[in-house]
């Protein structure tokens, strides 16, 4: 595998997290599938689990999460999806093989996302998210200063 490939599947914060096994093996396949434009078939959770066959586009490490995304066409949906690599719970390299769409371009994907960066003093905010998705704000480590108190009803309170 190219060093590049390398440092990229290695790129997930593992000094923050623990070991994983079938976190590396997954983040390998998809390395794998991207480098040899591979289709692979992602198992993945969400409000429920499924599966989907998904042509690997771009791979996106977020230093603030320590997570990596996955952005890739969608077969079922024949759309541009992001997929969260912690949510998988496995990944298969296929056989078939894949071109990337004419003129396709991650950037203008990306530009759409959620962050926020500021050259101003920190803004203190409490965040409360609803039963349904209290699972998805837990599973990403924050800055060390984070407090997370869970709430009635499978709540979670982040601030």
């Amino acid at each position: 595998m190219p060093s590049g490939l390398c440092r990229l599947a290695s790129a997930s914060g593992p000094a923050a997290k623990p070991a994983d096994g079938r976190r590396t093996r997954i983040r390998g396949g998809l390395v794998t599938g991207w480098a040899e434009r591979r289709k692979v078939r992602i198992t993945y959770t969400m409000e429920r689990t499924f599966e989907r066959t998904v042509w690997q586009l771009f791979l996106e490490p977020s230093p603030l999460g320590h997570g990596i995304y996955l952005l890739a066409w969608d077969q079922k949906l024949a759309a541009v999806r992001s997929y969260r690599l912690e949510r998988m719970s496995d990944a298969q390299l296929l056989e078939e093989t894949f071109e990337p769409p004419p003129g396709f371009d991650a950037g203008s994907h990306l530009g759409q996302a959620w962050g926020i960066w500021s050259p101003s003093d920190p803004v203190e905010v409490e965040l409360i998210f609803a039963q349904a998705v209290a699972p998805r704000a837990q599973e990403t480590v924050w800055p060390p200063i984070q407090v997370l108190d869970p709430l009635p009803a499978g709540r979670v309170r982040r601030w």
